[in-house]
């Protein structure tokens, strides 16, 4: 394992899978960040920088000795030097961020500029930007290729026994934990892709916790054998119009490169030309009619067993969408009117598509991309749909390939604010949905130093309206995801 080399997603289940740690956590039961690898920190004076005082103690994972500054400075550095693809390169280098080893315990994260999201990003565990801490010495004795391979190094609670990915992997307790031990001894995680399969596995007790299909969560637990939990901040579906690759230049104006991007193609209906007006505000209304096509109620009710919401508001979650929302965010399920901006748009007859539906998330995302599809299909023209892995599909992201639609789901869990997760979307940074377009990013740009509540609000508002109408990111619905469990005394931790 290296952080520069980490897609988004291996790095998340490292993380939640109690392998690796980052500086706080978010609290199960209150809106807090809790430590875990720091004992204190504190914000410099001039409100550029924290110190960070490194908890004593914390053992590494295959013998690699003890945590100190020297580690977290270089898990740091490399998650954002050049050729990484971590998620947080972008958001790290619009701040000039650097990080120094004070001594043995101590880090000093400064930056060149205010960032109201920078904190939570790389010390809380809710973002993929998030700073996990390894062994220097691990590296520097392995090799970074070697070093990649090795399954050793982290800090929490699990070790690495075996990871097979697409397979299983086996987690056993770590003996010499820093914080409260697991009561469990050894985890084995099976990867199972279909939900029939995943609730065979569960009756028979092969498994003794699978994540279970929202419309069959009431008849799980109707076994009493079982039970059933509802857990964290709904999961966000959303579909990419990729190939809007309109920037030449970063924020800071540095020129893109490559520059067109491998993936832009105007001919892509909801693409269009960067720099006609009358393309683009052609595109802008195949992506209103795309969205009005979908009828997310109708998939809430028919796939989700009514376990969801639909969803209008591109990375805006429950509870934080509830104080936000205006009726004027609502886009009807209107299909007349979808086709009317298509006639208007030069598309009378539809259009042929391809989505991309990526897997890993939610266990239903399948057949969720697929009802999209027929949706969208019934504006005319072909839409197919091709299902492969999220890990899969990275690549082609991060080099910014694609110009075709993307289905994507996000996990359950803390709620992110929107404005950070839109930062990935800078030219600069690793992932990237398939979209590069200035005005969103210049919205964000102006938030990052906003400390009222109500400005926070008014900018939030106007970043909402410019995504939908300029970007076209399609949120569809929120989808409650069920855990099933075989025994209670899985829960307790028994």
């Amino acid at each position: 394992m290296v952080p520069s080399q980490l897609p988004v997603a291996p790095s998340g289940f490292m993380r939640r899978w109690g392998v690796y740690e980052t500086a706080m956590v978010w609290a199960v039961d209150r809106p807090e960040l809790e430590m875990r690898l720091i004992t204190g920190w504190e914000m410099d004076s001039d409100g550029l920088g924290w110190t960070l005082e490194l908890k004593q103690g914390v053992q590494f994972h295959g013998g690699w000795g003890e945590m100190t500054a020297e580690d977290f400075v270089w898990s740091f550095e490399d998650e954002i030097r050049d050729g990484s693809i971590h998620s947080g390169i972008g958001l790290a280098r619009a701040t000039g961020a650097r990080a120094e080893a004070v001594d043995i315990y101590t880090v000093s994260i400064r930056l060149d500029m205010f960032n109201s999201f920078f904190f939570e990003a790389f010390f809380g565990n809710g973002s993929g930007a998030s700073t996990k801490v390894f062994s220097k010495k691990r590296i520097e004795t392995l090799g970074v290729d070697a070093a990649f391979l090795d399954l050793s190094g982290g800090t929490g609670p699990f070790v690495f026994e075996k990871w097979a990915q697409g397979d299983e992997v086996v987690l056993e307790a770590f003996d010499r934990y820093h914080g409260t031990p697991s009561r469990l001894k050894t985890v084995r995680i099976l990867e199972i892709k279909e939900p029939a399969t995943q609730i065979a596995a569960l009756k028979s007790g092969q498994v003794d916790a699978s994540l279970v299909p929202a419309p069959l969560a009431e008849d799980v637990a109707r076994d009493p054998r079982l039970g059933t939990l509802a857990f964290g901040v709904p999961g966000s579906q959303r579909l990419y119009p990729q190939g809007q690759f309109c920037m030449e230049t970063t924020l800071a104006g540095e020129p893109v490169e490559p520059y067109p991007r491998p993936g832009y193609d105007p001919s892509k209906p909801w693409v269009g030309e960067c720099n006609d007006p009358v393309s683009q505000e052609n595109a802008r209304k195949v992506r209103m009619a795309m969205s009005m096509a979908i009828d997310r109620q109708s998939i809430v009710d028919n796939i989700l067993g009514g376990f969801g919401r639909p969803s209008y508001l591109p990375g805006v979650l429950p509870p934080l969408l509830d104080t936000v929302w205006q009726d004027r965010w609502f886009i009807p399920y209107d299909l007349d009117a979808a086709r009317i901006l298509l006639v208007e748009a030069g598309y009378p007859d539809g259009f042929d598509a391809l989505i991309r539906i990526t897997t890993g998330s939610h266990p239903l995302e399948v057949e969720m991309g697929q009802a999209v599809a027929q949706f969208l299909g019934a504006l005319g023209g072909e839409v197919r749909t091709e299902v492969l892995t999220y890990s899969g599909n990275r690549p082609s992201v991060v080099a910014r390939e694609r110009s075709d639609l993307w289905f994507r789901s996000s996990s359950a869990g803390t709620a992110e604010p929107p404005e950070l997760t839109q930062l990935r979307r800078n030219p600069e940074n690793a992932f990237n949905p398939g979209l590069e377009v200035r005005e969103p990013l210049a919205i964000i740009r102006r938030m990052d130093s906003i400390t009222s509540r109500m400005r926070s609000i008014r900018f939030a508002s106007s970043f909402t309206m410019v995504s939908v109408t300029i970007s076209g990111l399609f949120p569809w619905f929120w989808p409650t995801k069920f855990w099933g469990s075989t025994r209670t005394e899985f829960w307790n931790g028994r």
